[in-house]
């Protein structure tokens, strides 16, 4: 573990360029953004698993936009996506308002490229794609993980913005 200044984290990050948006989902609450090519890897187990081969995972708030609109953002997860229901489980898929914005975006901008990134020394990170932005919020003063990134299959670090700094694990 070491501490990185934000020149490092954006270093690191701009392996994004250029990548294709592959998927957006969820496992509970835990927001995950999948970049590049698709890649097979292995659990523990041996269950096949197909990914992208950049990861970036938020625990944190955001917002995915097109021109002046929000498609979604962190507070969809907590809203059910139907009319006169408010129960959502966390722990199933299609539950949650997030759920629903995602697959009606995918569906109408499906080649999304990351074509900038720009990020502060708060760990907030803009990811301008094609025509969509991801911006992600650190609000928090606390030692907790916000987000992390990583490079999937292979072996290498991790980055981690954590209680005011970016951490490589």
């Amino acid at each position: 573990m070491s501490k990185n200044s934000v020149e490092d984290a954006k270093v690191i990050m701009q392996a994004l360029l250029q990548k294709k948006l592959q998927y957006m989902g969820r496992s509970c609450e835990l927001v995950d953004f999948g970049f590049g090519d698709i890649v097979k890897d292995k659990t523990l187990s041996g269950k096949e698993l197909v990914r992208a081969s950049y990861t970036l995972h938020l625990q944190c708030p955001f917002r995915v936009s097109v021109s002046n609109k929000i498609i979604t953002g962190s507070d969809d997860l907590f809203i059910s996506p139907f009319d006169g229901n408010d129960f959502v489980d966390l722990n199933l898929q299609h539950t949650c308002l997030f759920d629903y914005q995602v697959e009606k975006f995918r569906k109408a901008h499906p080649s999304e490229y990351v074509q900038k990134i720009s990020l502060n020394t708060f760990g907030d990170v803009c990811i301008e794609m094609t025509t969509a932005v991801i911006s992600i919020f650190v609000t928090n003063s606390s030692q907790d993980e916000s987000w992390r990134f990583f490079q999937t299959v292979k072996k290498k670090n991790h980055l981690v913005y954590e209680g005011g700094g970016f951490e490589l694990y």
